[in-house]
């Protein structure tokens, strides 16, 4: 939680919209929120390079991160019905892919926290996370009670211009 003690401080650094892409160097942070497009279209290498880049990030204590669009893999129902449009050569196996992203130990040994429309309370700052595709909300409590409520819709918002300035500097 912000207070006037800057160690008291907690940054949080958003970034959506890789694809595939980690050439590019972060600000300083604490927790870095992730909202999305990591892949190009869901492909299980796309997700390892994500994967392997994440876990390569110890400057952050936490990754939280939503999957996005272009995630197609992640969203099981919506790929079994097109993906012939994305992969025609061969189906990827998105249930494999889903094991990967929801390991447990990425959690543990990293910090990763993959959200799929639920929360996670952060226990270091308790601060509430609630994240779905290509939606996070942040919660900030006092004594039970919300003091501000951050929707941050990365894929859309903030994600694309953090993206674009990389992109054109």
């Amino acid at each position: 939680m912000a207070t006037s003690n800057e160690s008291d401080k907690t940054r949080i650094v958003c970034v959506s919209d890789t694809h595939a892409r980690y050439h590019f160097t972060l600000p300083a942070g604490d927790i870095l929120v992730h909202g999305g497009d990591f892949s190009m279209t869901g492909e299980q290498k796309d997700i390892e390079k994500f994967l392997e880049w994440l876990k390569s990030l110890t400057q952050f204590r936490l990754k939280i991160i939503i999957a996005g669009n272009h995630d197609l893999t992640l969203e099981p129902a919506f790929y079994e019905k097109t993906w012939k449009q994305w992969h025609p050569r061969q189906k990827e196996d998105y249930q494999q892919i889903g094991r990967l992203m929801r390991d447990p130990s990425l959690a543990t040994n990293y910090g990763i926290i993959y959200l799929e429309d639920q929360e996670y309370i952060d226990p270091q700052t308790g601060l509430k996370f609630y994240g779905r595709l290509n939606e996070f909300f942040i919660f900030v409590h006092f004594f039970n009670q919300i003091l501000f409520l951050v929707h941050i819709n990365l894929h859309f918002a903030i994600g694309h211009l953090i993206y674009q300035s990389m992109v054109l500097n």
